[in-house]
């Protein structure tokens, strides 16, 4: 078979600037963007055999000019006026705008924005800084009355290097404490939520509608400094912010007895608080050597602190007070059953789910009431991770450099049920029900069988599905350390390449993912990819640089 793809894209940009007299300036924009995409595929008619059993496993129907386009638009327009002043020791800058967004995807589905804002800095002898502005927000994914918001900010800062004490400090050379609170909006959801729909063939409504949704309100603390030492070698910046999120929009579950579906509703509180710090060097050592190290960290904890209307389920994930965004709810589990587990005559001698048997998953009967059921089900996890980090490092000697960057996250839970996964050919292959396949070195070594009892997982089976409920057997530290890049280079330059008319030649080799740390198997703990998607891709290349 084959497939063919065709990408188009157009782009209008045009910015006028006026300066009506020194120091006022009017300014414009107009953007335009089409983009329009076209898919065709063929393909035969395939059928996918157990490279064991020689049962049949999948079929793949003919296809024939499959075909399909996509067309999107996107309109902005812009004025804004500003103006710098200056006198003495105080500086004032001030710029007022309008702008207007359109966003069409598709046929129908139309979106647009209309914004106004004003903002006002103010310094006094470059030691105190004062910034504050608002803004003025209205969507047409809202209904009448609830398009608009409005969002102010403040935001102060003292540059301390500039005070008499420190103005001649040889160790300190600058030193500026900030704080900042503010408040943004969020109108990132589906379109016409605030309308009921309904069904163009029949009239009958199929989702509902809330005229009353308005805009998430986000409410943002941040206190930072940032430092400089050895002639701003070495400079260091910390961030400690607090990040409130409002009026999330949600769809609460609706009571059986209410005869309608459910509908969004501003309702529930998310916090993010948490601290960055990043630290970079720079030093030339001498002429023909210079280093640069930039290291960087963030911490981050998410918690859920109102919802009213209760929890909200959505397959393995869960949102409740209390606990963090998005968490794992499911079985608790305590690694696989044993011969041990089951009488001589094959009955268990502890609850198991239905038609368990030695090498299948043991959940845990948390109640205590005799039975695996919903109600042994709880929160399990939280795939949200706490810590990123990363390093950059740069070095130049002579006419060689060299380059890298290593990022990573800390410990968060990677869980193989979501997307179906554990369902797939990587984690349950043979599966029937799903994609088959043959087993990969690492499950065949790790399954459990009557010889391999000490295995870390379950049995193989035609139709696996008792082993692969939602649960914490599926979960993963998904903590990883990755090489993002490592780049070598030389280059040649000098009266020769000049008389050849050109400028420079630099040559360079380049690894992209070359390294991963993780303890998760057979899964890309970035991606999250699993058994039906790619992971990270390892790339190495060879490149040569011209200048003219």
């Amino acid at each position: 078979g084959d497939i063919k793809y065709e990408f188009a894209q157009t782009n209008i940009n045009l910015q006028p600037k006026w300066e009506v007299f020194p120091g006022f300036n009017l300014r414009g924009q107009l953007s335009f963007r089409l983009n329009s995409d076209v898919y065709r595929q063929n393909r035969e008619n395939y059928y996918f055999f157990d490279y064991y059993t020689n049962q049949l496993v999948q079929t793949w129907a003919v296809q024939r000019n499959a075909y399909s386009e996509t067309r999107d638009t996107y309109y902005y327009l812009s004025g804004t006026a500003d103006y710098n002043l200056n006198l003495d020791k105080h500086k004032i800058f001030a710029i007022g705008g309008y702008s207007m967004e359109t966003f069409n995807n598709g046929y129908y589905d139309v979106s647009s924005i209309l914004s106004g804002f004003g903002k006002l800095n103010y310094a006094y002898d470059d030691k105190y800084l004062l910034e504050s502005s608002i803004r003025l927000d209205g969507s047409s994914k809202f209904g009448n009355g609830n398009k608009y918001g409005v969002f102010p900010s403040v935001a102060l800062g003292w540059n301390v290097h500039n005070e008499a004490f420190l103005k001649d400090s040889k160790v300190i050379n600058s030193l500026k404490f900030r704080a900042s609170y503010g408040q943004l909006g969020n109108e990132s959801i589906g379109l016409y939520r605030y309308q009921n729909l309904i069904n163009a063939t029949n009239g009958l409504e199929t989702s509902w509608g809330n005229q009353n949704i308005t805009w998430e309100k986000v409410n943002m603390l941040d206190i930072g400094a940032d430092m400089g030492f050895l002639d701003n070698a070495l400079t260091l910046t910390v961030d400690y912010y607090d990040k409130i999120t409002k009026d999330i929009i949600l769809n609460p579950v609706v009571s059986l007895v209410g005869g309608i579906g459910k509908a969004p509703l501003n309702a529930g509180s998310v916090r993010n608080r948490g601290w960055e710090a990043a630290v970079t060097y720079n030093k030339a050592v001498n002429k023909n050597l210079s280093i640069s190290i930039r290291p960087g960290v963030t911490y981050n904890k998410n918690v859920i602190t109102s919802l009213p209307g209760g929890e909200l389920r959505d397959g393995i994930n869960i949102n409740r007070e209390r606990s963090a965004l998005g968490s794992y709810w499911g079985y608790k589990t305590s690694g696989l059953l044993q011969q041990e587990d089951f009488n001589g005559d094959g009955s268990p001698k502890l609850p198991v789910i239905a038609n368990a048997g030695p090498g299948d998953i043991k959940y845990l009967d948390l109640n205590g009431d005799g039975i695996i059921s919903d109600a042994d089900q709880g929160v399990m996890g939280d795939p949200n991770p706490r810590l990123n980090y990363f390093a950059n490092m740069s070095l130049n000697y002579k006419k060689f450099d060299f380059e890298f960057l290593i990022q990573g996250i800390g410990k968060n839970d990677y869980s193989a049920n979501i997307a179906g996964k554990s369902s797939g050919y990587l984690w349950n292959p043979l599966n029937f029900d799903a994609s088959g396949g043959v087993p990969t070195n690492y499950r065949a070594a790790n399954t459990w069988r009557p010889n391999n009892t000490e295995a870390s997982l379950p049995r193989l089976l035609a139709n696996p599905g008792r082993n692969v409920l939602y649960s914490d057997f599926w979960m993963f530290n998904g903590a990883y350390t990755r090489v993002k890049f490592i780049q070598m280079g030389y280059k040649l330059d000098g009266q020769g390449l000049k008389k050849a008319g050109l400028q420079s030649v630099r040559f360079y080799l380049n690894a992209q993912n070359p390294f991963t740390v993780t303890k998760l198997e057979q899964a890309d703990p970035e991606s999250g990819g699993g058994s039906w998607t790619y992971g990270v891709m390892r790339t190495y290349s060879f490149g040569v640089h011209v200048g003219f």
